[in-house]
């Protein structure tokens, strides 16, 4: 019999990446979990075969419902706050801060606390999270939100979801192997024989 998994963010790049892998391996049933199931990008997924449901980071009982019956999951959380150009435009950074870790920490206590709901069937639940930076930087770096916020959905998880914590596995990626195409600083660019001597031998 066929086991399911259960992928969050299955419309966007980290967990389309999984989805991708999973339709390749006949042992395995997909669902997809979408805050909008009729987008492009959900209609996509349903297409090559997997079973797209309604589910919001914010409602806890339709991550419940998302899970039910999952042998694994693959959760990750949002970064809520990335976008938040207008309120820094306005010189608000820490605020930006504070209110985009505090969305997102919750996001991760409810997609926990429903992935505990799956226990009896749930074999492993995998938590795409990032090391607490503020904590090993010795609180040098106070601004790194989207780290800090999925390190403590971890922290959450061990001191209360004890059952779960016993069958989850943290994944620390830390960059994605796409990343170069994305950012200008990592792309690679072409360089002169003659350039690349002066940036090599002459700085």
């Amino acid at each position: 019999m066929s086991k399911l998994i259960v992928v969050l963010g299955g419309t966007g790049n980290q967990g389309g990446s999984v989805i991708k892998a999973f339709l390749n391996d006949s042992s395995f049933r997909v669902r997809a979990v979408a805050r909008n199931p009729s987008s492009a990008a959900a209609q996509a997924l349903k297409a090559k075969g997997v079973d797209v449901v309604q589910g919001e980071f914010t409602d806890i009982s339709s991550l419940t419902q998302a899970f039910k019956g999952a042998n694994y999951i693959y959760a990750m959380t949002p970064d809520i706050g990335v976008n938040g150009a207008a309120i820094m435009a306005e010189g608000k950074v820490a605020s930006v801060v504070e209110e985009a870790y505090r969305l997102e920490l919750q996001a991760g206590k409810n997609i926990v606390a429903a992935a505990d709901t799956a226990t009896d069937t749930l074999e492993v639940f995998i938590l795409s999270s990032l090391s607490a930076a503020k904590h090993h930087s010795d609180h040098a770096y106070q601004l790194i939100y989207h780290f800090d916020a999925k390190a403590d959905v971890v922290k959450f998880l061990e001191s209360t979801y004890p059952t779960l914590a016993r069958k989850t596995a943290a994944l620390l990626l830390g960059m994605f192997a796409t990343n170069w195409q994305m950012s200008s600083p990592l792309r690679p660019t072409k360089v002169k024989p003659l350039q690349l001597y002066k940036k090599l031998f002459l700085c």
